[in-house]
């Protein structure tokens, strides 16, 4: 656990430093490729579709958020309270797109730890996190497979949809 107030004021500094240098990334990236984004001229309908998807987006963060806390409470890294664990998923998401992608992981792990989480559960909550989302991902392949199967593997459909959910469940 980080006891006292000097550790924790470290991991908060070096968490608004890692927000931080998401922004700049996006910033600078954004300005290297400005000509081709100025370019962009979409109608007002498309504007408003851009705006409503992004509501959206965020919308579904929250049910990432929701998520991660219960993955917390599964591994039993302490007593979250839903509010901290949101927090802590949200805020962390900009660092997501800082190169490497794993910075929004270091960011939530900071966060947590800074409430005093312990390590070796918040490493079981990710890896959780990570399988997770694996079985997620293998399920949207079963699905389209079984929607349109490529014909090389229409003979062995059963198998190959039965083994794929086979390794997800």
């Amino acid at each position: 656990m980080i006891a006292g107030t000097g550790k924790q004021a470290i991991a908060r500094s070096a968490g608004w430093l890692l927000v931080g240098a998401s922004a700049v990334f996006l910033v600078i990236v954004a300005r290297r490729h400005w000509a081709g984004i100025s370019e962009i001229a979409l109608a007002p309908g498309q504007w408003l579709a851009v705006a409503g998807l992004s509501v959206l987006y965020g919308l579904s963060l929250l049910l990432l958020a929701a998520a991660w806390h219960w993955v917390l409470v599964f591994v039993a890294a302490g007593p979250p309270d839903r509010a901290h664990s949101l927090r802590a998923y949200t805020s962390s998401q900009l660092a997501k797109y800082v190169p490497g992608n794993v910075f929004h992981l270091v960011g939530r792990h900071m966060i947590h730890r800074a409430a005093g989480m312990p390590n070796k559960r918040l490493a079981l909550a990710t890896l959780v996190e990570v399988l997770l989302m694996l079985a997620a991902a293998l399920s949207v392949v079963a699905v389209s497979l079984l929607a349109d199967m490529p014909p090389v593997l229409e003979p062995w459909s059963g198998v190959v949809v039965t083994g794929l959910f086979a390794l997800v469940f």
